[in-house]
């Protein structure tokens, strides 16, 4: 009798642990997975790998090297402390650094990426994007779409790829390439103060700092 309930039980448990395996985020396996509605996950504090799958999902990593795929669907995925990956995937997206040198991709969507305190490294990918260089000395890449790219504070480079993209450098010694497309370089001392939507009041003013920019059809210094 216990040998005909023990062995239903143990094919159960391996099939459970197949299905947690399917679930993949930058080819490492999942050990946090979420539904397909919108869920709100939180990680730990060691090194997690975190699937969000379907709905408008929200994301925190936590502490650790955190590997994150919102998923469909209009997420909001947050590294955390560590050296974090994001993937925001399709939707609209929105996506933090924080501490730690973290890689962040947008995937399809109008996506806004902001890097944090560190050295990062930014893909918009496609879509209309903004990406904000913030801290250290970033890397920022629209890819595919009319994207918004800030350099912000540190030594960052920009990289407007496709599309018509506008490109603004402020403090520290930016390089800019506007790509292909119609693109708008621009030096800007200060870039003001955002509102409760995430928008930029723009505050503009000749940027006195050396900047190497180049592909920009319109400059603005």
């Amino acid at each position: 009798m216990l040998k005909k309930i023990f062995l239903p039980l143990l094919l159960a448990l391996t099939c459970a642990a197949q299905v947690i395996q399917a679930h993949e985020c930058d080819g490492k396996a999942a050990t946090i997975i979420g539904t397909e509605g919108d869920d709100k996950i939180a990680g730990t504090n060691g090194d997690d790998v975190i699937v969000g799958l379907g709905g408008n999902d929200k994301i925190t990593g936590k502490g650790g090297n955190d590997i994150i795929c919102g998923g469909p669907g209009n997420d909001k995925l947050q590294g955390g402390d560590g050296n974090d990956r994001l993937f925001g995937d399709a939707g609209d997206d929105v996506l933090s650094g924080d501490k730690g040198e973290d890689m962040l991709s947008g995937g399809a969507g109008k996506d806004v990426l902001r890097a944090g305190a560190d050295n990062d490294d930014l893909h918009g990918g496609a879509g209309n994007d903004k990406l904000y260089g913030e801290n250290g000395n970033d890397t920022l890449h629209g890819d595919n779409g009319d994207d918004m790219l800030y350099g912000w504070y540190g030594d960052d480079a920009l990289y407007g790829d496709m599309g018509d993209d506008q490109l603004f450098d402020r403090d520290g010694n930016d390089s800019m390439d506007g790509g292909e497309g119609k693109d708008e370089c621009q030096g800007l001392k200060d870039f003001g103060s955002r509102n409760a939507q995430d928008e930029w009041v723009e505050d503009i003013r000749p940027s006195e700092e050396s900047a190497s920019w180049k592909g920009c059809e319109k400059l603005f210094k």
